[in-house]
């Protein structure tokens, strides 16, 4: 029998984590897919800060591919310096766009 949630989300190991559920050592089973979204139907934070950053690495390929030097690459990158842009792009494995950065900081 599949288990489905109240929101109509299939349970199943992958997608599912327990969450603490009140006092002591109470948990509760909570999907993955639930997660992502407030009660209001609005996006969480996460789900925001994920989009935004995705579309901060985005705006940095766009830099690089219209030939902007290294400086004003993380100048305008939104990030605050060059060691959190890089650790953010490590993250998320743009190796890529790290290599590019690279050759274009020598």
């Amino acid at each position: 029998m599949v288990e489905v949630c109240v929101n109509g989300h299939i349970r199943t190991v992958e997608n599912t984590t327990w969450i603490k559920f009140g006092r002591g050592d109470k948990l509760k089973r909570r999907c993955k897919d639930c997660r992502k979204r407030k009660p209001n139907g609005k996006p969480s934070v996460i789900a925001l800060t994920m989009q935004r950053t995705t579309e901060l690495h985005e705006d940095i390929e766009d830099l690089i591919k219209y030939g902007a030097t290294f400086e004003e690459i993380v100048e305008r990158s939104g990030f605050s310096g060059w060691e959190t842009m890089r650790g953010s792009l490590h993250r998320r494995g743009r190796t890529d766009l790290l290599e590019k950065l690279r050759l274009k900081r020598v």
